[in-house]
């Protein structure tokens, strides 16, 4: 016998400062619920998206030290 099955999508919107780690503990550790006499039980299958601000996203990159780039007036 086959499952019968609703794949649901959900925007969370989430405080400043968030990383890609950070979005995913929150998504693991979220506290739903999905009650109703017809559904026998749920699971996360994924993340679909996420947007960062790119100034924070340019936090977590690797800075190469050798880059003269980096420094002012270069």
């Amino acid at each position: 016998m086959e499952d019968t099955y609703v794949y649901v999508s959900v925007k969370l919107y989430l405080k400043d400062g968030q990383t890609e780690d950070s979005i995913q503990g929150v998504v693991m550790d979220m506290d739903y619920s999905f009650e109703h006499d017809e559904i026998t039980g749920h699971e996360i299958i994924d993340i679909l998206d996420t947007q960062i601000p790119v100034n924070l996203q340019n936090e977590t990159k690797f800075v190469d030290p050798f880059d003269l780039s980096l420094i002012e007036g270069m």
